[in-house]
């Protein structure tokens, strides 16, 4: 009989109905409660209020507007090539580990009837070092990483024709002179003038004649032209959907290369005090008064060698080498220390982490340091990017490599072959090498 009293008060205890609150949902009386959250929750009442004040409900061309790009753009230039040298050597290394030391080289797979396909290869390293095309695309990368967008125009040169079978040349120009400046353009599809079809592909780009920051030729923002775009290559990372232009990759660690650099300022100049200074007294003796009867914060042995006590403070005092010091009563002397040594290597490599992160880049490689870790945990973190390397290079080959392929086959065909490469039954096939 008592056992099943307490079955009985057990049962009732755990069948018992909570009061419902704000937020909160009794699911069918079964005890069970529904928490109703939302994605700002976790986050502390004063970090939702200066993402809210920071946040917007633009789209990537409204963002991403000409005064925008133009400012991070120049901020970052400065901040890469002229301030930070560790922004500046990891984007040389970006570029160099991607392109390599020769450049793409391509393997035609499938060629029309007769066409020595040896012969076709020759010819194209030929060409490429003919005009120094693999500088180029490493320009073309760090104006990617950098500004955040490149361009290469390709046009026809005589003087290439003289190295190489087919007179084509590529030149980098910067993502300035490829955007309309003019007072009357009303820029209200964020793309900078490039003009497009109904489907959205891009059919011509503005291409100033001069760059319009060159202080040796008068600036004229209505002297541009439309060139096709079969001529020009667009490099950029698009991040958003609808996005047309490009925003440098290194906008969110721009204010860390300022920060590392102040740190490292603050550190130098507290090494420099520290250097400068043997030690500092201190006393425990009550305090003194002047000669107006105020207190003061010197101690009475200072008083006694003449002149008022705080005219003494920061006084000092030089200690000859291998002598015995004697003190004043009441006074001890210990050295002066600095924090900053022991803080500076751990914060400076903190910053340079994150700051490789924007372009996936480990921090081995890009601060040329493996003194903290082995050469396996170095290896294990190079794989992530080599998938970057791998992706970059995907990216160059679509967007940039088989537009200037294409147009070199079509050239040399017709110059060598005389085959029309828009009348073959089979296009020319090519593949990469890296």
């Amino acid at each position: 009989m008592i056992t099943l009293n307490v079955f009985s008060r057990i049962r009732q205890l755990m069948s018992f109905k909570r009061e419902q609150t704000p937020g909160k949902v009794d699911l069918n009386g079964s005890g069970v409660m529904q928490v109703e959250m939302k994605y700002t929750d976790p986050i502390k009442e004063y970090e939702l209020a200066e993402l809210r004040s920071h946040g917007n409900g633009l789209s990537a061309t409204a963002a991403l507007n000409h005064e925008e790009r133009t400012q991070i753009r120049e901020f970052a230039r400065e901040e890469v090539w002229t301030r930070s040298p560790f922004l500046s050597g990891m984007t040389e290394k970006y570029s160099d580990t991607i392109i390599g030391k020769t450049g793409p080289r391509i393997h035609i797979t499938n060629a029309p009837v007769g066409v020595d396909v040896a012969k076709v290869n020759r010819d194209w390293r030929a060409w490429v070092k003919a005009t120094k095309l693999t500088r180029k695309l490493k320009t073309l990368l760090s104006g990617e990483v950098v500004d955040g967008e490149g361009f290469l125009y390709m046009f026809f040169n005589p003087k290439v024709a003289n190295k190489s079978t087919v007179p084509l040349d590529v030149s980098n120009i910067e993502c300035d002179q490829m955007e309309r400046h003019d007072i009357n353009f009303d820029d209200d599809n964020g793309s900078g003038g490039i003009v497009y079809d109904e489907y959205g592909n891009p059919v011509a780009y503005p291409m100033l004649k001069d760059h319009p920051g060159d202080v040796f030729k008068p600036i004229q923002y209505d002297n541009y032209e439309f060139v096709p775009e079969r001529y020009i290559v667009h490099l950029y990372r698009e991040d958003r959907a609808g996005q047309k232009r490009g925003v440098s990759q290194y906008l969110q660690c721009l204010p860390l290369a300022a920060l590392l650099r102040r740190f490292t300022l603050a550190a130098v100049k507290s090494a420099e005090t520290h250097a400068n200074h043997t030690g500092v007294l201190e006393a425990d003796l009550p305090y003194a008064e002047d000669e107006d009867g105020h207190e003061t914060k010197a101690p009475s042995p200072y008083a006694a060698e003449g002149g008022k006590p705080w005219q003494q403070w920061w006084k000092k005092k030089q200690i000859s080498a291998g002598g015995l010091l004697l003190l004043p009563e009441g006074l001890k002397m210990k050295p002066f220390t600095s924090n900053h040594s022991s803080d500076f290597g751990a914060f400076r490599r903190s910053l340079q982490m994150e700051a490789a992160n924007c372009i996936s880049m480990p921090y081995t490689m890009a601060a040329n340091d493996i003194s903290k870790v082995s050469f396996a945990s170095a290896m294990a973190g190079n794989l992530p990017w080599e998938t970057k390397r791998d992706s970059v290079r995907t990216h160059l080959e679509d967007d940039c490599l088989e537009k200037i392929a294409n147009m070199w086959l079509a050239i040399y065909m017709a110059t060598v072959y005389m085959i029309d490469v828009d009348l073959l039954e089979e296009p020319i096939e090519y593949e990469w090498f890296w």
